[in-house]
């Protein structure tokens, strides 16, 4: 099992104690490892993940349906509404 270093466990507890938070940081980071490990610890009704490319959304979307698609439905059509059901929606902010 990883564990997370120093800057992840931050962004971690601070999501962990319900703050609504943005993250930029490098590839390398772990942001996708913080995400999942707070779907597991937190089991949210709803996730709303937001990435740069269409690429890296479809790479999301499947890491995500291979974790958490017994729980979860995965949406990635960035004009769909979320509903009362358990969600991850993984969206591409549209382009200026």
């Amino acid at each position: 099992m990883a564990t997370l270093h120093r800057e992840q466990s931050n962004v971690l507890a601070r999501l962990l104690d319900g703050k609504s938070i943005a993250v930029s940081a490098p590839t390398s980071f772990g942001k996708s490892f913080i995400i999942d490990a707070f779907i597991a610890a937190k089991h949210p009704d709803t996730v709303v993940i937001i990435v740069p490319t269409i690429a890296l959304m479809d790479e999301t979307r499947r890491r995500l349906f291979k974790k958490f698609s017994e729980h979860y439905t995965i949406i990635t059509a960035p004009d769909t509404r979320l509903g009362p059901n358990l969600e991850l929606a993984v969206r591409r902010p549209p382009f200026r």
